[in-house]
């Protein structure tokens, strides 16, 4: 004996679980076409006191929202769909997907589409509930029962291929575990990425594929994650099968049985090696920046300094100038000495300008080279003879070896701006001692050594001397921009030679130029 029973449901209620505001009112004003009742919450938490007094029809739930663990209970009775603002939330998406998840939609969410896809789903529902159910004899129970075990196994088959589609996609590595944390089930993904064999990384043998320095904290975050029963994520390095190994970022989550117990776990490895380079590179581009603003802060104070020096006498001497020249009074003898003064104070204006124009021509890439055949024997020999004053007052013994002529294809000024820069620092540095000047060929190479006996340089700084805006002493006591060797750093490489330094503390200092005799390459 057979009967059929139909019956009409009220209008099923949709759950939209979403924790960003703007987001759950424009899913809403999406919806609210379809004229069902929403219910709307900002948690899986919210949702547990209403989860069986409404009668859902559909769960919307975005995967970042807070307390998603509810999904597995609510995925048991109504269909589900994750709303997701990147398909990257790998761990998340696969729990939902492993618990039942229909599929997932990418924020911000099309209107019609989101409309479209929920409707099917609610219509679908509703055909299920208000078919004909046929009473029939007893004697069909085992069909009925088949049919049901059917129906499961086809549920289970469906949310099977979903998750492996889905890892697919995202190009993750899959992994899955029994209740107590070992590997019962093999995966493909991980063996192509390790190179381990099944029998290799079941059980706790995964732990052999990651860094051995990795491994105690890889282990002790499993052990947290399996004593809470919550969400594991760890960092570490894991070997790949070409050789190396990558940075990757391993999540998973327990699913649960019906009384609480955990049934399995199910996670992914994802391999973070850009991601993490390009947060190494960003760290570094801030440095740079933090180091560039700190040495223009630092250039303008110096700068400011050394640019005012020359002109407190200049100002001081126009000033009594002036009065002697109202009052006619101006003597002879004085005239020539205030002028070689005011001389001396606009020459090194005029040079801490130039060596700022040099700077930025270098900079730009516009520093011109006029090139011709130059006697570097002979340019050193004039400014040897410039320095002679300057050296005198100092106290320093200039001795030059400089016998034939060392012709090259060079600028002239820019070899003379070289050798000015070298003696100027070692008349500075190594006062009251002897300053050491020697030209010689070398081959196809031209050589120019400065050498003095003076405060010498801590190791520690001469590996920066170069630089723009360094110096190996305080400016308090010896003053200058700290460009004098970073611009002779960048003449001698665009004539296509080389510079470097020697010294140790209290011992003075060596420079060394190398200038090739047949000129700079064609695009220095």
């Amino acid at each position: 004996m057979s009967s059929q029973v139909s019956a009409t449901p009220s209008p099923a209620s949709i759950l939209v679980v979403e924790h960003i505001a703007a987001d759950l009112q424009s899913v809403s004003e999406a919806l609210a076409p379809l004229g069902y009742p929403l219910v709307h919450a900002t948690s899986g938490h919210e949702t547990r006191d209403q989860l069986f007094r409404e009668r859902w029809g559909c769960v919307l739930a975005d995967v970042q929202a807070p307390g998603l663990e509810v999904v597995e209970s609510l995925v048991q009775r109504v269909p589900l769909l994750l709303l997701t603002p990147t398909p990257r939330e790998e761990a998340l998406l696969l729990r939902g997907c492993a618990c039942g998840a229909v599929e997932y939609l990418l924020k911000p969410v099309d209107p019609d589409v989101l409309r479209t896809r929920v409707k099917a789903l609610l219509e679908r529902l509703e055909g299920e509930r208000t078919a004909p159910v046929l009473e029939v004899p007893d004697d069909t129970e085992q069909v009925r029962a088949r049919q049901r075990t059917e129906a499961l196994a086809a549920n289970l088959q469906c949310s099977e291929e979903r998750f492996r589609a889905f890892a697919e996609a995202t190009s993750i590595v899959l992994w899955s575990a029994d209740a107590t944390g070992n590997v019962v089930e093999d995966s493909p993904s991980w063996r192509a990425f390790t190179g381990q064999s099944y029998e290799e990384w079941r059980g706790y043998g995964w732990l052999d594929a990651i860094h051995p320095e990795d491994q105690p904290k890889a282990y002790e975050a499993w052990r947290r994650a399996y004593e809470s029963r919550g969400f594991y994520e760890v960092e570490y390095r894991l070997r790949r099968k070409t050789g190396g190994y990558s940075d990757v970022l391993a999540r998973g989550v327990p699913l649960f049985k019906p009384d609480g117990s955990v049934r399995e776990w199910v996670g992914t490895v994802s391999d973070i090696t850009e991601r993490k380079r390009d947060a190494e590179e960003r760290e570094r581009i801030l440095r740079e920046l933090a180091e560039a603003v700190r040495t223009r802060d630092e250039f303008l104070s110096v700068a400011s300094h050394e640019l005012k020096t020359p002109l407190t006498p200049l100002s001081l001497k126009l000033q009594v100038l002036a009065r002697t020249a109202e009052a006619r009074a101006i003597p002879a003898e004085r005239l020539p000495k205030d002028i070689e003064v005011m001389r001396r104070q606009v020459k090194r204006l005029a040079d801490l300008v130039n060596d700022l124009l040099d700077v930025s021509r270098i900079s730009t890439g516009r520093l011109q080279l006029q090139l011709d055949e130059v006697d570097l024997s002979t340019v050193v020999r004039e400014v040897v003879a410039q320095f002679e004053p300057q050296a005198v007052k100092a106290g320093c013994l200039l001795e030059l070896r400089a016998g034939q002529s060392v012709v090259g294809r060079w600028d002239r000024l820019r070899v003379e701006q070289v050798v000015v820069n070298l003696l100027s620092n070692a008349i500075k540095y190594g006062a009251g001692k002897p300053v050491y000047v020697r030209v010689e060929a070398e081959g196809e190479w031209a050589l120019l050594q400065v050498r003095d006996e003076g405060i010498g340089i801590e190791p520690e700084h001469l590996g920066r001397i170069f630089g723009k805006f360094e110096r190996a002493v305080s400016e308090r006591h010896y003053g200058g921009l700290g460009l004098g060797l970073y611009i002779t750093r960048q003449v001698v490489e665009w004539l296509g030679g080389s510079v470097s330094a020697e010294s140790r503390p209290g011992e003075g200092a060596s420079f060394r130029v190398k200038l090739p005799l047949r000129g700079p390459p064609e695009s220095p």
